[in-house]
């Protein structure tokens, strides 16, 4: 369910759920397989969370990309784990090994990035 689209020309980067209520700060991160296509630095995006009682998704705001740091599931640790997710990197490895296996042959390969977005307007 997470992921960046493009929406007439507009970026749109979606939330499952609202982990450890990052999108309540003014800054959050989210932890992407890596694709510079999809985040460009400086670039600003839709935020939307998916809503349980809607079932849909509901933009939140939108905000600028402003840091962003390359690395490998191996490379993972506790610190940037509870940061991003509120969990340990052993549990956030394997959520994100099951997120991504259908989308990639060998998810412990491949490189992610530790994105770093700031609203510029909240909804």
């Amino acid at each position: 369910m997470e992921g960046a689209t493009t929406s007439k020309n507009r970026f749109i980067v979606k939330f499952s759920e609202n982990w450890n209520n990052k999108l309540n700060n003014h800054s959050f991160s989210t932890i992407r397989l890596e694709n510079h296509g999809k985040y460009i630095k400086n670039h600003v995006y839709i935020i939307v969370v998916f809503d349980v009682k809607s079932k849909n998704f509901i933009e939140v705001g939108k905000a600028q990309l402003v840091a962003s740091s390359s690395f490998t599931l191996g490379m993972l640790s506790d610190t940037m784990a509870f940061i991003d997710a509120n969990m340990s990197a052993v549990k956030l490895k394997t959520m994100l090994s099951r997120m991504y296996s259908k989308k990639v042959d060998d998810v412990l390969s491949c490189r992610f990035n530790m994105l770093v977005f700031q609203f510029i307007k909240k909804v």
